[in-house]
Parts: C-alpha cells; structure tokens; sequence
C-alpha cells in the first residue's frame, strides 16, 4: 500500500499558483474563440432564414389566427426550409464554424504546453540544487529544459496534447445544430430563440474545451515535475512525490483516497486504490474517469526547503545558470500580457473572427 502522509492543510506552492493563473489565461482566450464562433453562426443563420422569412412569418401569423394548423405549418417548413439545398449548405457551414473554433482552441491550449512543462520541470530543479546542496550532495551537469527541448517528451507522451478528431467533431456538431434548428423552424421560434438554442451548441463547445485545457495543464504541469524529480533523484537527491488534491465538492472520491500518497517504488500513484495506477495527476495514459478534468498535483517534497522563498529561489536559479532560458520564459509570459492590455475585447473579435472565416490561425 502507498505511504499516507499528513496533507490537511498543505497549499499548492508558488509555480503552482502561477500555472493556475496560466489556465485562466488560457480559459479566456478559449471563450474568445467561441465568443466569435457564436456570433458567426448567427450570421450565417440569419442570411438564410433572410431568404424565407417573408413567408415563414406570414404562414405562423395563419397558425396564430387558426387558419393553418401545427401540422401544415411543421410540414412546410420541412418541405421549403429544412430539406432545402440552401438549408443544407446552411448547415454545413454552420457545423464547419463550430468544429473550425474546436481546432483553434485546441491549437492554443498546445501552444502552451510545452511552456508550462518547461518551466515545472526548472522549478523543480531549482529546490533540488538547493536542497542537494544543503545535503553535501554534487549533482554535476544538470540539463534545464525549454520548450524545444520538451519536444521529446512529448514524443514520448502523445496523448498529452489535446487533439481534435475532426470526422467525429464535425458529427457531432452537425446533429446538435440540425436538431436545434429543426426543432426551432418547426415549432416557430424567433430569430432570438433560434439564436439561442445555437449559443447552447456553442456553450457546449466551449465547456468541453475548458475542460479539456484544464485536463492537459494538469498534465503538462506533472509532467515537468515528475520528469525533474526523477533526474534529481538519479543523482542521489532524496525527493519524494506526494499526491496534493484540491479539496472541493468536485474532487473525485478516489482522488481524495490519494490525497497524501507517495508514489511507490516502480513510480506509480495509486496502486490498490485506482484501476490503473497513475506516473501523475493528469496521466494521459490512465482511465479518462481518473484524469479528465483533474486539478490535483505531484507535490515534491525535498529536505530543508522552504517553499515561501520558492519564487526568490527559481529567480536566482535560472538568472544565474541559465538567463536566456529565463529570459524567454519570462517575455513569452510578458508579451502575452501586452497583447490583453492592447487590444479590446472588439479587436480581439475582429482579429479572431477573421482567422475563422478564412481557416487560419497565428500565433
């Protein structure tokens, strides 16, 4: 059975709040994209519904009198609207908004990755130096990672980066937005309740991106850690990785049952407790009900650390060994900022909503 160690009242530390900031970033500029998304597909809506609205709206004032009955009305809207080639095509562009936002999104949730992995990786490595020091221990050459050197653990973890299956997505945005469509033309719906029963498709879209750049932060974030806590103890630093779950109503039982583990000695959390047991939070090899949405960490724990010096330690760390690296981590985060503060929540639609219509995004 794994170790269980006291956990009540430990607080995520400073590289872990920091990333949790990084998320929300990345939840707004997500929402972007669907915001975008949304008013797309209302305009492609309405420059259909444009063609029949004349007569739509003259045929529901009869059902309205009692001239016309549900039946005859229903009937012809499938008959003139629903099984109309414009309508199909209507459709069709509608579905490749929506699965374009799905790419978009995902393309920026990856685009970040590899940053955060990183960063965990170094900040990890700045409370081993520390604490071999302490310990008398020579760790000797010591590879620090940046983004283009994670690109070989992510070889190694494909499953870590969020990919869209685009025969599947296409599908199943097309039913969701034939059904709402079909059933709001049928029943006489406004412009403004047809509108809205889009935006539930969108809002789906969105919720399901959340979750899944939530998924593959937590990942990315372990990752880093547990890859740094192996090195290290390699060179013969005692570390050891505690499970630290976020306590909430939303935490999973299991995960509560985790809490205040270590990692066995072939390297897994959760042997005895999970199905399959994890390498980490967030482990894209594990059971999708044990890592989707996951918001718990791998908590390294070194001799004699004291982690309310932990931004003071990683800053003198990578400014002293490695300043470039440093540097890029810290104008990658700096500019990102610029780029908010710049531009309004208008030119940011107009930027994003061009990239959609054409097929394109840039970093």
């Amino acid at each position: 059975m794994p170790i269980r160690r006291r956990n009540e009242d430990q607080e995520p530390d400073w590289m872990a709040k920091k990333q949790d900031r990084q998320l929300i970033y990345l939840e707004q500029r997500v929402s972007e994209v669907y915001e975008v998304a949304q008013s797309e597909v209302s305009e492609r809506f309405a420059s259909f519904y444009s063609t029949y609205q004349t007569e739509y709206e003259k045929r529901l004032a009869l059902v309205e009198a009692g001239e016309l009955t549900q039946e005859e009305f229903s009937t012809w809207s499938r008959n003139m609207m629903l099984q109309s080639a414009q309508y199909q095509a209507t459709l069709a562009s509608i579905t490749d908004v929506l699965v374009n936002a799905d790419v978009v999104a995902m393309a920026i949730v990856a685009d970040r990755l590899p940053l955060v992995i990183a960063e965990s990786y170094d900040f990890v490595a700045s409370l081993g130096f520390e604490a071999a020091d302490r310990a008398g221990i020579t760790i000797g050459t010591f590879q620090i990672y940046n983004v283009d050197s994670v690109r070989a653990i992510i070889r190694d973890n494909p499953n870590l980066f969020p990919v869209v299956n685009l025969p599947e997505d296409e599908a199943w945005n097309r039913l969701h937005v034939n059904r709402e469509i079909t059933q709001a033309i049928i029943q006489g719906d406004t412009m403004e309740q047809v509108a809205q029963r889009l935006q539930s498709v969108t809002a789906m879209d969105n919720r399901s991106a959340i979750r899944n750049a939530r998924t593959s932060m937590t990942a990315a974030e372990n990752l880093g850690r547990t890859e740094c806590a192996s090195r290290l103890r390699d060179r013969g630093v005692p570390v050891k990785e505690v499970w630290l779950a976020t306590k909430d109503s939303k935490t999973r039982d299991s995960h509560l049952l985790l809490d205040g583990t270590e990692k066995d000695e072939n390297g897994y959390f959760g042997v005895g407790i999970i199905k399959t047991p994890l390498r980490f939070p967030g482990d894209p090899f594990g059971d999708p009900e044990e890592i989707y949405n996951c918001r718990c960490r791998d908590n390294i724990v070194l001799q004699g650390i004291d982690h309310s010096n932990d931004f003071e330690r990683y800053q003198d760390f990578m400014q002293t060994n490695y300043p470039d690296d440093y540097r890029n981590f810290q104008e990658t985060y700096e500019r990102n900022g610029k780029a908010d503060e710049r531009r309004n929540a208008q030119a940011r639609q107009r930027e994003l909503r061009e990239q959609l219509r054409t097929g394109q995004w840039h970093r």
